[in-house]
């Protein structure tokens, strides 16, 4: 089974360094939309074979905008899932990254953030326990098929940790995905593979 994780395109929020949560998400910008039209295509050419049975998304504007883009392009079907949205971040959302990473509690989540509660937000813990589950499910419906799911910065490294078994505590070392980019996660039984090529409207290489 092969899984296609992608994280949203850009919003322009991003552009200016904010946060974006929950109740704050002002969808893709110009630049993400394009982004987005071009990873699909991208997607097309990179890999003929598998087809992808199915796109699996987060209900956050961002990430289903962008599921929508890929959904019409590549023709293929779409569902959202609410436990695919990304981690609740809170009083963080529309504050500026720089405020956040120099801040206390920002200062111990992204050195360590097990046990870290982001403010009137979420524990990595919550997300990992919501977000697993779908991907189970995802695997099962289509244990000799293959699926994109379209999500978010930390969801994304969660389930890549989970399934290669490296720490939570390590999670902000692992190499981020810039927006409207993925990365292919394949299953065969018990052994789990993680694509050495990150999948990229920039064709970025890992």
């Amino acid at each position: 089974m092969h899984l296609l994780l992608i994280r949203h395109g850009q919003t322009g929020f991003h552009k200016r360094g904010v946060l974006v949560g929950w109740y704050n998400d002002p969808g893709l910008d110009f630049d993400g939309q394009r982004q987005v039209k071009q990873l699909a295509e991208h997607i097309s050419q990179f890999f003929p074979q598998p087809h992808f049975d199915a796109i699996y998304t987060s209900p956050l504007p961002r990430a289903k905008q962008t599921a929508e883009i890929l959904s019409a392009i590549l023709t293929i079907p779409l569902f959202v899932d609410d436990n695919l949205k990304d981690i609740s971040i809170g009083d963080w959302a529309g504050q500026s990254l720089a405020e956040v990473v120099n801040s206390a509690i920002g200062k111990r989540y992204f050195l360590d953030p097990v046990g870290v509660r982001l403010p009137n937000g979420e524990e990595i813990v919550e997300v990992l326990s919501r977000v697993i589950p779908v991907i189970e499910h995802i695997r099962s419906d289509f244990i000799n098929g293959s699926a994109i799911v379209v999500s978010h910065l930390d969801v994304i490294k969660l389930i890549l940790a989970h399934y290669t078994r490296q720490s939570l505590h390590d999670l902000h070392k692992l190499e981020a995905n810039p927006t409207a980019s993925g990365r292919m996660i394949s299953f065969s039984q018990h052994v789990v593979q993680v694509a050495p090529i990150l999948v990229s409207s920039q064709h970025n290489p890992v």
